[in-house]
């Protein structure tokens, strides 16, 4: 049985999406099981299967994988506090496989710091994204692509994907996943994605809706799931996919974004 708070939770995020989506009045919404919840609409029963993201951890747990990262993060916050000069920079990392180990960290850095200066002329103009013609030899071992970008204040750093599995495979599982439950019969079965805070549980696009449209497995899945509709809450926005339209993104609701 869901708890009432995971409830809570799940029918917050329906209530976001149905507002980007502009159903203002008309409908109902019941509670169910599986699916979530069922909208009953000018005489059509839409089912709603309501999931959070979590990554899978491959061969390191959910945990270990986390605090890989947050030492990662404390580690590049401590240099860029010593370097001003790049302190203003976000940096998005997309990695191959696992984080750099604490020996590794401070080379590590200094390579993502001779990146900055070397293209900051680019970064002025944009995100500068590095693809493919990384040399320097750890982020040519460790870094799948690298997204810099100026901002005002202080510039945060994430990663890409959570470290072991990108996003659009991990979405790809979760699809087929719970595409083979067994449903309640409605008009329409939806399914709906939405990313956490931790690291784990982040959905991080750096290149949106290009994301997923290149990803073989995702695309194969969309296409033999049961589900009519797929949205995905990521940190990069909303994201929808039907039968007909394909993917697109979708504008979120203000009361979404202040959350």
């Amino acid at each position: 049985m869901t708890s009432l708070r995971q409830k809570n939770s799940e029918r917050y995020v329906l209530d976001q999406l149905l507002a980007a989506l502009g159903r203002q009045s008309g409908y109902e919404i019941e509670n169910s099981e599986t699916p979530d919840f069922i909208i009953s609409i000018c005489g059509r029963r839409e089912g709603v299967e309501i999931t959070s993201y979590h990554n899978n951890g491959g061969k390191l747990s959910r945990r270990a994988v986390e605090e890989e990262w947050k030492d990662m993060v404390t580690s590049a916050e401590q240099f860029c506090k010593k370097r001003p000069e790049i302190g203003n920079v976000a940096v998005m990392i997309k990695f191959k496989a696992r984080v750099p180990g604490k020996k590794e960290q401070g080379k590590f850095l200094e390579e993502i710091q001779n990146l900055i200066c070397v293209n900051r002329d680019k970064l002025r103009s944009g995100v500068y994204r590095v693809r493919g013609e990384i040399t320097s030899e750890l982020m040519s071992r460790y870094v799948d692509s690298i997204h810099l970008r100026e901002v005002d204040g202080i510039g945060k750093w994430d990663k890409a994907g959570n470290v072991i599995d990108l996003p659009a495979v991990r979405i790809a599982s979760i699809i087929k996943e719970k595409s083979d439950k067994n449903y309640l019969e409605v008009d329409e079965l939806w399914l709906v994605i939405y990313g956490g805070c931790t690291p784990s549980g982040m959905i991080l696009l750096p290149d949106g809706l290009h994301e997923f449209m290149r990803c073989v497995e995702l695309c194969t899945n969309l296409e033999l799931s049961r589900f009519s509709r797929v949205y995905v809450f990521s940190k990069m926005g909303l994201f929808g996919w039907d039968r007909v339209r394909h993917w697109q993104e979708i504008q979120l609701p203000l009361s979404y974004l202040a959350s």
